[in-house]
């Protein structure tokens, strides 16, 4: 299903709801889930999610195929013109989802049962029963990441709901769970899904349906991915952007929660 044009997108945040994702970005495809290497998640003083570079740790999200419109979409909604947020293209590791799963976004959201249902035909159609392929490595991935704001501070009300409308679906779709419960619920309680959810901005609907029951493996933290394997620019883009946060001094982005 997907093209070769287009840019790979990291999501860890709100735009793990499908629903949003499908309204903020109408083109997108999704592609599969990820890890960031060498990343940590926290909720900053702006009350949005973060990641911030911290050695041997992982970031756990979902990554979507996004067009030009829909790439302009995410710079105004994620306020890069204001600072809020900056685009950036990091190296993850990449589970791409069985072909029929990788479906326009819009498609897996038509309707309450539309993600369960995408789930279970690629389930059935699949040889080994499983959800994804084969992990790659895979380049220059966009991430949206806020270096101005890496200080730690409670979620606003309304993006609570809109994140745990995410985790709800990335779950369903292969993130594991310990993920979630080890690292973002020590930021975002639990909450049940409301009936209607309207965001100004965004447009937003009925949440995804309640994520069907997905078998996971063992959860382990995976390692971060060999140094090696990125180029002399890439180990120097990274070790710039780690020496930013340092030289602020606020290394550890779980302090504060």
């Amino acid at each position: 299903m997907p093209g070769a044009s287009g840019t790979f997108y990291f999501a860890y945040g709100s735009n793990l709801w499908l629903q949003q994702m499908a309204n903020r970005c109408p083109n997108s495809i999704y592609i599969g889930r990820a890890i960031l290497s060498d990343y940590c998640w926290q909720i900053n003083q702006r009350g949005f999610a973060n990641v911030v570079p911290y050695s041997g740790h992982n970031v756990h999200g979902l990554v979507y195929q996004i067009d030009r419109e829909d790439e302009d979409r995410l710079d105004r909604s994620d306020g890069v013109n204001s600072g809020a947020y900056s685009k950036v293209y990091r190296d993850v590791t990449l589970f791409p989802a069985q072909a029929d799963l990788q479906a326009p976004t819009r498609s897996l959201v038509g309707d309450e049962a539309g993600l369960e249902r995408a789930i279970e035909t690629s389930r059935r159609r699949s040889r080994r029963g499983t959800l994804e392929r084969k992990s790659r490595i895979v380049r220059d991935v966009l991430v949206y990441l806020s270096p101005k704001f890496i200080d730690g501070g409670d979620p606003r009300e309304e993006y609570i709901h809109r994140v745990n409308s995410g985790i709800r679906d990335a779950t369903a779709l292969g993130i594991p769970r310990e993920f979630f419960e080890n690292v973002v619920r020590g930021s975002i309680p639990e909450q049940r899904p409301p009936r209607q959810m309207l965001h100004r901005g965004a447009g937003l609907r009925r949440s995804t349906t309640t994520a069907p029951e997905v078998t996971h493996v063992e959860y382990r933290e995976p390692r971060p991915a060999p140094r090696q394997q990125g180029s002399r620019r890439d180990r120097r883009s990274l070790r710039a952007h780690q020496d930013e946060f340092r030289q602020q001094g606020t290394w550890n982005c779980l302090r504060a929660r």
